[in-house]
């Protein structure tokens, strides 16, 4: 401490001389003694604290003033709130009036002794001790903010330490910058040791949110993961920014390398859950698109927001999101190509059936004159040229024309025996439908087959191959049911 042991006057007469006085050596040592008596309980009236001899005197009788100064800045400093977190903006205002009261109070009797250093010192000990004990309690990042920028911007500040009334004393050069900058340095240290907890539980919270998520069916499931972590991360960054640029410089990097870390997470089970959508009958392709735009959307952010951070770190980051990205879309552009085959594969199935179907509605006389008299080889042509079309527009569909190559075949068979093996092949190959009997029926009289010739070929037929009737319609049995369309 930069004041031991002083001996002060407070409220001292001198004494006169009279003639009858005693010699001045002893009245010097009487005085000396009223005045060391007097001393304890005239300082402590100034610092507002009980007198205590004991503790107040040196063993040579002089007055401990910085034992008293200091019982008296203990017993005025604020005690800490029960709940710190919830009151800490209200406690930092305690002590901020408190100590300026009794600074404001006790200076103008203190300086001119040459004790307002000694008071200084003590508070400014005390007020850094007790914050350092704040720092260890408080559980947030946000209040190690709180607490920061009160050091750096409240207590040297004109509303403290600076105060106009404490301007002559010049108190802002008494104040003990190695403490203040060691306490920033453990408050830095605190400050990134929260910040690493908080946003890492943080993005572990939205990435847990995405990796549950099953439907997307508004706009805040689809912009939720991408909004939500890009605002985890820049909150502390804004806070920092308030406080002083060298933090937040040190705030975005440690935030960068959570991010890191998330994406990381992010990408590697996100692929994993898009190829398992992808091989579902009927993937979502709104998982795929929201995956895009947030690899999109974070990618941004890292190249815009990341100047200063290590580019190593950058870099990492956009590879990986870019991957994701491409991994989105190659399972995306397999869903829409899948989806446009079988729309693709419903289309040409239907036409095929159309066609035929229209076809045996026309007598093979009236095509001949209209067509070729070759009947079937036109059909032929018409099934290749109708693949050809189908199969520009959709690589690899299915070939649906091959009923149009069927009805050619049975145009061309000479035999009864040989039609049953054609019209076997047709069922087995389920160009059919299997419970339309009467098309079948219908296909074979265009033919030109009798009543009797189409039952002989219907009933050749293997039982599993037997077309059967409609399954609503119970008057009808699977041996008979097509007899009544027969022999109308």
């Amino acid at each position: 401490m930069v004041i031991a042991s002083v001996f002060v006057e407070f409220g001292h007469d001198q004494a006169g001389e009279r003639p009858d006085a005693p010699s001045p050596q002893n009245t010097f040592n009487t005085h000396e003694e009223q005045r060391l008596r007097r001393m304890p309980e005239e300082l402590a009236v100034f610092l507002n604290v009980a007198p205590d001899a004991t503790c107040a005197t040196c063993e040579d009788g002089s007055l401990d003033v910085e034992r008293l100064i200091q019982r008296s800045v203990c017993k005025h400093f604020p005690k800490p709130p029960a709940h710190l977190d919830k009151n800490l903006r209200k406690h930092l205002l305690d002590v901020q009036e408190a100590v300026l009261h009794e600074l404001l109070r006790l200076g103008p009797l203190l300086e001119p002794e040459g004790l307002m250093g000694c008071l200084l010192e003590h508070y400014h000990c005390q007020t850094f001790d007790h914050l350092h004990c704040l720092l260890q309690n408080v559980t947030s990042t946000k209040n190690s903010f709180v607490l920061m920028h009160w050091v750096l911007h409240t207590y040297q500040s004109e509303e403290f330490l600076g105060h106009p009334d404490l301007q002559e004393m010049d108190t802002i050069k008494k104040v003990d910058d190695p403490l203040v900058n060691e306490w920033l340095g453990n408050a830095r240290e605190k400050v990134l040791e929260n910040l690493q907890k908080e946003v890492r539980g943080s993005l572990e919270k939205i990435l847990q949110i995405a990796i549950g998520q099953q439907h997307c069916d508004n706009e805040e499931a689809y912009v939720r993961l991408h909004v939500d972590t890009i605002q985890c991360i820049n909150a502390m960054h804004s806070e920092a920014q308030k406080i002083c640029s060298e933090l937040s410089g040190q705030l975005q990097e440690a935030c960068f390398k959570e991010l890191l870390i998330f994406v990381r997470r992010y990408t590697a089970e996100q692929t994993e859950a898009l190829q398992k959508k992808a091989k579902m009958d009927k993937p979502e392709t709104i998982h795929f698109l929201k995956t895009l735009t947030a690899c999109k959307k974070l990618k941004q952010y890292v190249q815009t927001k990341g100047k200063g951070i290590e580019p190593s770190l950058l870099k990492e980051m956009v590879e990986m999101l870019e991957n994701m990205e491409a991994c989105a879309l190659d399972l995306l552009m397999g869903i829409v190509a899948g989806i446009a085959k079988k729309v693709m594969d419903e289309a040409y199935e239907l036409i095929a059936r159309i066609y035929v179907e229209h076809l045996v509605q026309n007598k093979q006389s009236v095509l001949k004159k209209r067509w070729s008299p070759n009947v079937g080889q036109t059909v032929a042509e018409d099934a290749k040229h109708l693949h050809t079309i189908i199969s520009h527009l959709a690589p690899g569909v299915q070939q649906f024309n091959l009923i149009l190559l069927k009805v050619t075949e049975i145009l061309e068979c000479n035999s009864i025996e040989a039609l049953k093996i054609t019209v076997a092949s047709m069922q087995a190959q389920s160009l059919t439908k299997s419970e339309d009997g009467v098309f079948l029926i219908t296909l074979l009289r265009w033919k030109g087959l009798n009543n009797w010739e189409v039952k002989e070929v219907l009933d050749a037929l293997p039982p599993d191959l037997q077309p059967r009737p409609d399954p609503d319609d119970q008057q009808m049995t699977n041996t008979s049911w097509y007899s009544c369309f027969i022999f109308w």
